[in-house]
């Protein structure tokens, strides 16, 4: 009713593409969130050196004299709250203890820099660059001022801190991320666990009432209080099934009924006829009562088979037995070779072991149908053939013929009542393949139509029971 087949369940279902997205997504979130707080921050610490170098060099610019910047770069040294790095270039001569000399330039040991070439080669404005620190080299920005007098001022902050606390923002944005990736994933499943155990219970529910019995309708879905969206669903399901139990009990009241209205009448219209037919005033009109008595039995005949279609219809599995399928293919096949006999046909039976759940007395009347209907259907001189056995999909009845078959187009058509098809031309009423689909799915079996090439193939599938497979 739900699903097409219960008894597989999906590798994949659109609750774990969900939780993948989700996954995905809320990680991509996480990362991303982390990697531009990285970002963010790493330019902050940035722009606080800039602001910081910006500060110290305006402070400097103020002093015009060298010998009064000097002193100030010698004091700014000495103070604790000012981690800045400087250097004093100056022209060849100007400063009488020289470090490093380059292109007539002289860095003074009043800074806090080692003279470098690109300090050396640097001119006004700022500078990224990297100082020797023992062993390892050190970024830094700085900025370059020339003094009226020539000399040149570099006024830096070691990036060093910013680079460390970028280092550690970004391991923390990666871990960050991939541990809201892996929080994700679990929550995502978690919850698509939850919401696919619940829909697979309703599923569950869904093939026992589609796949079960009629007593099966009987059971419905619990509500929860408070109520969700599933338990609405459920809800809509369960008023489905009591619907479908009203049309049931429906069903079978006016199959009751009809038996009662139709059966006591054609049996008093047939007394009469026979009596009618002895008092008869001439052989030709004792032929015509008697054709009409032909025709009262068909309306019986028509009126016992449709009404026996509406009780399987409305029949459950109560009673079912473990049923031998090839015992009753050979008794059915046993009273029915006379009547292939009488079409000049043969009758081959295969029966192979097919044990199946059932009973017996029905599947004897679906065999009959079936040989009838081909035993109609088959040219003079050909076969009907009768088959039972067991194979990797399950137990197997074939019926067969060679006659004129049906167009694949028709054949789901032909199991509908009172399609007769090709069976029209052989005195056929469409009712043999109806009650055969009846007492077929009352047992949970498949039944369908194949060609036989040339004729008429009709296959029934039937589960292996549990205790003989």
């Amino acid at each position: 009713m739900c699903s097409a087949d219960p008894r597989s369940e999906p590798r994949r279902s659109a609750f774990t593409r969900l939780a993948v997205v989700l996954s995905l997504i809320i990680g991509g979130f996480i990362l991303s969130s982390a990697t531009a707080l990285y970002v963010v921050a790493s330019r902050a610490l940035e722009a606080e050196a800039r602001a910081l170098v910006a500060q110290e060099s305006r402070r400097l610019e103020r002093f015009k004299a060298p010998v009064d910047v000097l002193d100030q770069v010698l004091r700014a040294r000495r103070a604790p709250d000012r981690p800045l790095l400087y250097a004093f270039v100056t022209p060849e001569g100007a400063c009488p203890d020289v470090a490093m000399a380059r292109n007539d330039m002289r860095i003074c040991p009043v800074g806090n820099l080692p003279a470098t070439p690109e300090l050396l080669a640097a001119t006004a404005g700022w500078i990224a660059f990297d100082y020797p620190s023992g062993a390892a080299l050190i970024p830094a920005l700085g900025r370059i001022t020339v003094l009226p007098s020539g000399e040149r001022l570099l006024v830096a902050r070691s990036l060093a801190a910013v680079r460390d606390a970028s280092e550690r923002l970004l391991v923390l944005a990666v871990a960050g991320g991939a541990v809201g990736f892996v929080l994700a994933v679990i929550v995502a499943a978690t919850a698509s666990r939850l919401l696919l155990r619940r829909l697979q219970a309703i599923n569950r529910f869904c093939d026992d009432v589609g796949h079960g019995d009629q007593g099966e309708l009987g059971r419905r879905l619990p509500i929860r209080v408070p109520p969700d969206e599933f338990d609405s669903l459920n809800t809509h399901l369960n008023a489905m099934l009591d619907r479908i139990a009203q049309l049931m009990a429906n069903a079978r009241q006016f199959a009751d009924v009809t038996a009662h209205e139709l059966k006591t009448p054609l049996a008093r219209l047939r007394l009469r006829l026979e009596r009618a037919q002895a008092a008869a005033p001439s052989a030709e009109a004792a032929d015509a009562l008697a054709d009409a008595l032909v025709e009262i039995d068909l309306s019986n005949h028509l009126v016992r088979t449709f009404l026996e279609i509406s009780r399987q219809a409305a029949s459950d599995r109560r009673g079912f037995t473990t049923v031998d399928l090839a015992a009753v293919a050979t008794d059915t096949a046993q009273l029915y070779e006379p009547l292939v006999d009488t079409a000049d046909a043969e009758l081959v039976v295969d029966a192979g072991p097919a044990t199946v759940i059932g009973e017996a007395s029905l599947l004897g009347q679906v065999v009959a149908n079936l040989l009838d209907n081909a035993s109609r259907h088959a040219p003079p001189g050909s076969a009907v053939r009768l088959a039972t056995g067991r194979s990797a999909a399950g137990v197997f009845l074939t019926v067969e013929d060679r006659g004129p078959g049906i167009p694949p187009a028709d054949r789901e058509r032909a199991f509908e009542p009172f399609v007769a098809g090709v069976a029209s031309t052989t005195g056929g009423h469409g009712l043999g393949l109806a009650f055969v689909r009846a007492v077929v799915d009352r047992h949970g079996f498949t039944v369908r139509l194949e060609d036989a090439e040339p004729g008429l193939r009709v296959v029934i599938q039937a589960p292996i029971p549990e205790a003989t497979g």
